[in-house]
Formats: C-alpha cells, sequence, structure tokens
C-alpha cells in the first residue's frame, strides 16, 4: 500500500486556519511550526515570530495555559492557552488562543481539534494529488518508452512502488474527446467509474485525450467496457468520444506499442457515428499500408485502379470490391452487406472484369484490387 507522505505544516495553511477561527471566535488565534516559530496568526504582527510558551509545549506534548503574569514573562506571549498540534503521533506545532485562559480553555481544546481535522485533510489531498501526479507521469513513461532512452527496469519499479505490476496482461485504450467545457477531474472520474479496477491506470496525457492501461481480468471485453465509458460520458457530459484499443502487452515495451496501435486505430478507423470504436486488430491491414510512402502508393493505386478510376459510378465499383473480398468473395454476403440483389453484385464484378482485362473472381487479383481501394480510400 502507498505511504502517506509526512505531514507539512505550511504557512499558507496556517494562514488560512488562524485567520478564519480568529474571525469566527473573535479571539486571536496563533499557530506555530515545530521551532515555535509563529506561521499564522489572526494579528498579522505576529507572524514570524518566536512564541516561547510553545518550547515548553513542543517539548513535553502538554498544553500550558498563562496568565497575564506567567504570559509577561515569556517572549511573544500574550495570556491565553496553548496546545499541540499532534498528528499520527507526531508534534507539528502549537495552536494558541488569546484571552482568559479559564475562558478560552474549551475553545483551545476546540481550535486544536480542528486544526488537527484541517491538517490531517490537507495531508490526504496532498497525498492523493501526488500520488496522481506519480500515476500520470507513469502512464507517460509507459506510452513514451524508448529503450535506448531508459531503462525498462526502472520503469517497472515506479510502477511497484504505486502498486502496479507492469507484467500482467493490459490493453491499451485511448479516448479523443470533443473539446468543450468537460474538466479533467469529471472526465478522468467517469472513466473511472468503469475503469475502476485497482489494476487499470487512467491518466489524461494531453488535453482531450485520456488513456486507459486496462488489465484483463474480467468477463467483458475492453470494448464492451469502453462502450459503456463512451455511452457515461456522452450521457453525463454530452460529448462526442472516439475510441481506440490497441493490443495485449505483458511488459512496458509492449504496453507502448498497444498505446501507439490504439492512437493509429483512432486515426485509421472510419468516422461517421457519434461513437465509433476502432480496434487495431480490424486495422491490421489499413495500417500496413499507412506505412507505404505516398509515391508508392500513388503508383499501386494507379496500375490496378487506372481502368476503372473514370468511370462515373468508381466510387460504386470501389464499393463492391472491397464489399466482396470481406465478404470472402461470397455474392450472397456481398449483396447483404451492400444491399442490393446478387444480380446488380454479378453485373459490377462483370463490368470491373472487362474494364480492367482480369478476372476480379480470381483471389489473387481480386485481393489486389482491394488493396487498391483501401489505398484510394485513404
Amino acid at each position: 500500500m502507498h505511504k502517506m507522505e509526512p505531514v507539512v505544516l505550511t504557512s499558507e495553511l496556517a494562514g488560512e486556519i488562524a485567520d478564519e477561527t480568529t474571525r469566527i471566535l473573535g479571539h486571536n488565534v496563533l499557530i506555530t511550526d515545530a521551532n515555535a516559530q509563529v506561521i499564522g496568526s489572526g494579528d498579522p504582527s505576529r507572524i514570524g515570530t518566536v512564541h516561547e510558551a510553545s518550547v515548553a509545549v513542543l517539548q513535553t506534548g502538554a498544553a500550558a495555559s498563562h496568565d497575564a503574569k506567567q504570559a509577561s514573562a515569556l517572549v511573544g506571549v500574550r495570556p491565553g492557552i496553548t496546545m499541540p498540534i499532534v498528528l499520527d503521533g507526531a508534534i507539528v506545532g502549537t495552536v494558541g488562543i488569546t484571552g482568559p485562559p479559564a475562558q478560552v480553555v474549551k475553545l483551545g481544546r476546540l481550535v486544536q481539534r480542528q486544526t488537527e481535522i484541517l491538517l490531517r485533510e490537507s495531508q490526504f489531498q496532498r497525498t492523493r494529488l501526488l500520488r496522481a501526479n506519480r500515476l500520470n507521469q507513469l502512464v507517460r513513461d509507459i506510452v513514451e518508452f524508448d529503450p535506448r532512452l531508459v531503462d525498462e527496469q526502472i520503469i517497472r519499479a515506479s510502477a511497484v512502488d504505486l502498486g502496479y505490476d507492469l507484467t500482467r496482461p493490459r490493453v491499451a485504450i485511448v479516448f479523443e474527446v470533443q473539446p468543450g467545457p468537460v474538466s479533467y477531474p469529471s472526465s478522468v472520474r467517469a472513466i473511472g467509474e468503469i475503469f475502476g479496477a485497482r489494476m487499470d491506470l487512467v491518466a489524461e496525457l494531453a488535453t482531450g485525450r485520456y488513456v486507459v492501461l486496462h488489465h484483463l481480468s474480467g468477463a467483458d471485453s475492453p470494448r464492451d467496457r469502453a462502450r459503456r465509458t463512451a455511452d457515461l460520458l456522452g450521457e453525463r457530459h454530452g460529448i462526442t468520444v472516439r475510441v481506440g484499443i490497441g493490443e495485449v502487452g505483458t511488459d512496458v515495451a509492449a504496453l507502448a506499442d498497444s498505446y501507439a496501435d490504439a492512437v493509429t486505430a483512432l486515426r485509421l478507423g472510419p468516422a461517421g457515428t457519434a461513437i465509433a470504436i476502432h480496434e487495431i486488430d480490424d486495422l491490421r491491414v489499413a495500417q500496413v499500408l499507412d506505412s507505404v510512402s505516398n509515391q508508392a502508393r500513388e503508383r499501386f493505386t494507379h496500375s490496378q485502379l487506372a481502368p476503372i478510376a473514370g468511370e462515373n459510378d468508381f466510387a460504386v465499383l470501389r464499393a463492391t470490391l472491397v464489399a466482396w473480398c470481406e465478404s470472402g468473395c461470397n455474392l450472397v454476403t456481398t449483396a447483404h452487406l451492400l444491399n442490393i440483389h446478387r444480380n446488380t453484385v454479378i453485373y459490377r464484378l462483370d463490368k470491373i472484369s472487362r474494364l480492367t482485362g482480369r478476372d476480379v473472381r480470381e483471389p489473387r487479383v481480386a485481393v489486389a484490387l482491394y488493396l487498391a481501394c483501401l489505398m484510394a480510400g485513404g
């Protein structure tokens, strides 16, 4: 379990507590650090001075009251009561309240308890913020991993310190949301409601781009969880979400590849739906074609499609070729995909074969034309 950060009694926090309690109680409240120096006071002139009564309180851990006569014999002290501030068994400072001791003793104990509660809450918030920052940096280190620049063991050690074992199977899921008024905490909170398992890593890498390194442990698929998350973001914040999903990885390098694949899936996946979820496994062919140089792409598409590219119904012929190949060269399935009669499919295939001078029913011909159509459409 991640350890709590050490308690830090800052002058900013001490000042806020002292000012607010002084205003509410009508008695001056001062707070010192562990060296008896005043770091917060309803009377600004006392800040930075030494409160001598706090020295004994810090040493003994016991509250001390001082009437007017006793206070006059001490440096920087007025009549009142001084009490230790104790957190996790350690004395981190003192809190004092000015006034006749018999009158302010009960107020002093109230202020003491309230100060300790506020400090504990501040400690918790600081620890949570520090952990969130460390988690964000860990995710960034993973997705930007380059073995030439950093040792993988360093990243794995950082993960272990935060409670994560990077050798367990995970998949990168990237959420891209449209620009809008939704804040980082709101979006991360919504994503965390679906990807809330202890071993999931959730972070924001850039404005509008969130990544989850999802630990594969449940029955539902990453796609199902991504769909539920996108639905939740849409319903709660009214935003459009696109999702890219990479492959499973069991080490830092593989997770970096998974993230890169998820980003590629986002870029290559067809748009047009309110919630688009693209898995890299469905886009491997497009990914390979995307890596081809523009010059080679143009030469290849021209060599394959030039005979039909000038036809008025080229877009229809191209869609037919893609459906023909993606249906396993099956007439019935192709007709179903295109929502047309099978005789119309036969007519179009015959037209393509006649114009190209090659039989599109021949697998090698069909594959070459199919790849050219994907390139032309990308």
